[in-house]
């Protein structure tokens, strides 16, 4: 199960484990995936952006997303890359908090 999950999720806990053995073996999931939203869509957001990435996400490669945040967000304040894969660490989840309440205090006081 570890070597399973180890891609996207950065410390995972005996308890998290223990949950995604038995969901993966007992509960079927039919669940529609969320509608993309477009390019255009995305132009037309008008409203301070800040991205976080992952250095080693499998899911949204940090290269394309940097390369291409510029292109499709025209209020682009801020982008940062976090080293680790597609779910963020607890202690990176308190530092996205914080950065999170500093932007929109710059952004919206």
């Amino acid at each position: 199960m570890l070597k399973t999950i180890h891609p996207i999720i950065s410390d995972p806990d005996e308890d998290l484990l223990k949950f995604l053995q038995a969901t993966l073996k007992h509960v079927k999931i039919k669940m529609p995936t969320p509608r993309s939203i477009t390019k255009d869509e995305m132009l037309s957001l008008h409203a301070p952006v800040m991205i976080f990435c992952q250095s080693n996400d499998i899911l949204y490669p940090a290269e394309k997303v940097i390369s291409q945040a510029s292109e499709i967000f025209q209020d682009l304040v801020d982008i940062e890359c976090l080293d680790g894969v597609h779910s963020p660490t607890r202690e990176q989840f308190d530092y996205i908090t914080d950065r999170v309440s500093v932007f929109f205090k710059a952004q919206y006081d």
